[in-house]
């Protein structure tokens, strides 16, 4: 089972024109190395906030500020390893903000949050996914699988959401 953790909390200026002009209530996605311990985990992600950069990274979940999908279907290691691959590559800026145009396309080399998980999820066309729409495209394959997910809160986690 991945854990993908997505940022819902009001956050700043640069989460609020996010949400704002995908029409999401989300601004950014982690996937989880493993459940969270103590309202904490080891994750993944591109951000421009930390390094501007593909990195791992500590975080502090705050129950209020995320929402967890759990992708039963996906197997975690495979997904996460997918991720890694691009660890130090830099934040795809321009990409993210083509998401929402018609000229959305991959820029090699380069990785926006839910374009690099969408790609570790193994889902196609990660280049035209804001947040918001992985957490869809994550919810369709979900139910495509033919199996209802539990929601089941995340030990760890107070608020869980599927």
């Amino acid at each position: 089972m991945a854990i993908f953790a997505l940022y819902c909390a009001p956050g700043d200026w640069r989460d609020a024109v996010i949400r704002t002009v995908t029409r999401s209530r989300y601004s950014h996605v982690e996937m989880l190395r493993a459940p969270p311990s103590l309202g904490e985990a080891l994750c993944i992600s591109a951000s421009k906030r930390d390094g501007n950069r593909v990195r791992e990274a500590v975080i502090r979940f705050k129950p209020d500020h995320w929402e967890f999908l759990r992708a039963d279907w996906l197997d975690p290691e495979e997904a996460y390893a997918r991720a890694a691959e691009h660890i130090g590559a830099p934040y795809d800026a321009i990409g993210a903000v083509l998401t929402v145009t018609p000229f959305a396309r991959h820029r090699s080399g380069r990785w926006f949050c839910s374009e690099l998980l969408g790609y570790a999820a193994g889902l196609t066309d990660p280049h035209l996914l804001t947040p918001g729409r992985l957490a869809n495209r994550l919810r369709e394959a979900a139910l495509t699988d033919g199996k209802l997910h539990s929601q089941t809160p995340i030990r760890g986690i107070e608020r869980n959401t599927l």
